[in-house]
């Protein structure tokens, strides 16, 4: 039996502070990047050591770090559970005295390391801190917001004492009250620096070359400062994500591509089920544009809005402002592709975008430029069953990477990735099953392989086994914690 396909996920060298960039993964968390447009398929991405998305139940008194960090907060102080939060949920704090804390650290600030928060300030009265780690007398970092700056900080302090310098990466815009901003700190052990994002956008790094461990819990909400407890936070918290370099593994290299998203948690092909997607960590997320009667983009997978939505006719037959007035069954509306590549930067999951029925080249032309427009064509995969729409996506000055779509094998699927320039071959899991073989062929020619659409246990084992490049699947939420139990520590 052919043994699945690996890739190491452990540190990489980083270049001198002028050419060092970050971008967001899918976790949240940043990879080192040679570009801002350089999210090269084999990066690998930190290890997360915590995940608290602070959706327990209102009234709870500790919040979990999740299945793969395992560190748990204790409330205190009146912060409360049970907020109206970016995604679901979220933990209120009050800016005198709430906070949640664990009982001993969760990073080694040592080492390279990220941390990610979304936050809502409500006070801009004094300095707010909504996640640091503690020493004795100062933090071993901290994220918050800057009064004198009106700026959102990422802080490392040069000691844990009274009078240590301090190394800050500030945002270039003033920080917003009462509006949700996702804000990341990285510190990059290999460089020397620290450096802030923004909603994914990355802001002016700074030298830091003396770090020490902080071995207090992490705070939620205060910050350690001359031996006091300070900056309590005063807002709503969300979606707590903690991550490192510290530790190599070996994992199955076959990515989880989310189909239409996470459509088993929010409809399907809806910006709530992609963010979901992502949010659980999908190295893709899988959607798919119909043109509008005036030649938008948008976002579904039927060819008429009627299974999907309160409207009913065909897409091609609708208007872009009709179709933005529709509502979605279960919430939500139809997204356009512009508001899905939105929702794509500054993070580094990929877009595979299939390009639904006959369309003509100016349509694929429209669509593949809006890619490249919003920065994401070498992060993006243009597929589709119509063989004359691959043809188009393959002429277009706007080329991405390109997939046909197979429910069955071809005779020689090799002669039909060459004849078609595809970078991938994306097959039914039936097709495929007929001869796993083609996998080694085909990656033998330098064509990657994708499998759809695949939602068992026993399925993702054998593709797995098969080594296939990428699993198309509705349940991206249940298969990236399986694909996570094969992965071994080297």
């Amino acid at each position: 039996m052919k043994m699945p396909s690996r890739v190491k996920l452990s540190l990489i060298s980083i270049s001198a502070l002028s050419v060092t960039l970050w971008t967001l993964t899918s976790c949240g968390m940043v990879g080192p990047s040679a570009d801002a447009q350089a999210l090269d398929a084999d990066l690998p991405p930190m290890v997360e050591k915590a995940n608290f998305p602070l959706d327990e139940t209102a009234g709870a008194g500790r919040v979990s770090g999740g299945a793969t960090g395992g560190a748990v907060a204790e409330l205190a102080g009146g912060a409360e559970l049970g907020a109206a939060g970016k995604f679901n949920t979220a933990l209120k704090l009050n800016g005198t005295s709430a906070y949640a804390a664990t009982a001993g650290p969760v990073v080694d600030t040592t080492k390279s390391f990220s941390v990610s928060v979304w936050v809502r300030l409500d006070n801009k009265a004094r300095n707010r801190t909504f996640l640091s780690q503690a020493g004795d007398r100062a933090s071993g970092f901290q994220l918050s917001y800057s009064k004198d700056l009106d700026t959102w900080v990422f802080d490392r302090h040069a000691s844990d004492t009274d009078t240590t310098a301090v190394a800050r990466s500030s945002s270039a815009e003033a920080a917003q009250l009462g509006v949700w901003t996702e804000l990341t700190g990285v510190y990059d052990d290999t460089a020397g620096t620290i450096q802030l994002f923004v909603n994914g956008k990355a802001q002016t790094p700074a030298a830091f070359t003396t770090p020490w461990q902080a071995r207090g819990g992490l705070q939620i909400g205060r910050l350690r400062y001359k031996g006091i407890w300070q900056e309590h936070f005063s807002g709503t918290i969300d979606n707590i994500r903690i991550s490192d370099r510290s530790s190599p593994f070996d994992c199955p290299r076959s990515s989880v591509v989310g189909h239409r998203g996470a459509p088993k948690l929010a409809p399907e092909n809806t910006l709530a089920s992609l963010q979901k997607a992502i949010d659980r960590g999908a190295d893709w997320i899988e959607t798919d544009v119909q043109f509008t009667k005036d030649g938008r983009p948008v976002i579904m997978h039927d060819a008429t809005v009627d299974r999907m939505t309160n409207g009913k006719g065909r897409i091609d037959q609708l208007s872009a402002e009709e179709i933005a007035r529709l509502t979605v069954k279960g919430g939500g509306s139809v997204p356009t592709l512009e508001e899905v590549l939105t929702l794509l930067k500054g993070r580094s999951t990929r877009l595979l975008l299939e390009i639904k029925g006959t369309q003509t080249p100016a349509s694929v032309d429209h669509a593949l430029r809006l890619v490249s427009e919003a920065g994401l064509t070498r992060r993006t995969m243009a597929q589709s069953f119509d063989e004359d729409v691959v043809r188009h996506a393959g002429a277009s000055r706007y080329r991405t990477k390109i997939a046909l779509l197979r429910d069955n094998l071809d005779a020689d699927p090799v002669a039909t990735a060459r004849k078609f320039s595809l970078s991938a071959y994306a097959v039914n899991f039936k097709g495929l099953s007929v001869s796993p073989a083609a996998v080694d062929r085909l990656q033998s020619a330098g064509i990657e392989v994708f499998v759809w659409t695949v939602d068992r246990d026993s399925d993702w084992q054998a593709a797995t086994t098969w080594g296939v490049d990428g699993i198309i699947t509705n349940r991206a939420d249940r298969l990236i914690p399986w694909r996570n139990t094969l992965c071994t520590t080297k």
